[in-house]
């Protein structure tokens, strides 16, 4: 007996398949924590789950930014393909005229020569007086072979060019060009082509 009563009790150690009240509060602890860090996400999730007009605005924007896009490149390419083939013959005539703004460049080159480095004293009195023939002749051959590669009729070159080379000896005999004045002009050389044309017409028949 005295044996006995020096030994003390000691706590009985719980199975490991058991559940105590220490394990308990640990887990609920645990949950606790984890259900706190888990809350900002979720609130996330919630607040865009319940903003339906944010992503009806934004799918909207992508639909103006693509409809407002412009075409693309190889649409424009196929445009001036269907462009060139329909007009293939135009196109070949004009190739074939180019020859007539090298000739037409020439004038120009020539006309502006002499405004910049001839003397206006020096080609007044050529060949009438204050006539200006070598500035008149050179802007009159430039006119006409611009404007007959423009418009692909020699006739209408040479009547634009008459027009113009008028209004620029107008203009070299101090002559005040109204807006009259060039309006009529243009109205009468519009009469000749015109009257051209229906002559040039009637006698094809």
């Amino acid at each position: 007996m005295p044996a006995r009563s020096r030994l003390k009790p000691q706590p009985s150690a719980a199975p490991s398949g058991l559940v105590t009240p220490s394990t308990l509060s640990g887990e609920d602890s645990d949950l606790n924590t984890s259900r706190l860090e888990r809350t900002p996400a979720r609130s996330r999730i919630k607040h865009r789950s319940q903003n339906p007009l944010r992503l009806r605005w934004h799918t909207s924007t992508h639909l103006q930014t693509l409809q407002s896009a412009p075409q693309p490149i190889a649409t424009v390419f196929q445009q001036a393909r269907h462009w060139s083939a329909k007009n293939s013959e135009l196109i070949e005539t004009y190739v074939h005229q180019l020859y007539l703004v090298i000739l037409s460049t020439g004038g120009y080159a020539a006309t502006l020569y002499i405004l910049l480095t001839v003397q206006p004293e020096e080609i007044s009195h050529i060949p009438f007086p204050y006539w200006y023939g070598p500035l008149q002749l050179a802007f009159f051959l430039g006119n006409i072979c611009f404007f007959s590669f423009i418009f692909l009729h020699i006739r209408r070159g040479i009547l634009s060019a008459v027009f113009l080379s008028l209004i620029l000896f107008m203009q070299l005999q101090s002559v005040r060009l109204t807006t009259e004045l060039i309006g009529g002009l243009l109205a009468l050389f519009v009469c000749v082509e015109l009257l051209c044309f229906l002559v040039t017409k009637k006698q094809r028949r």
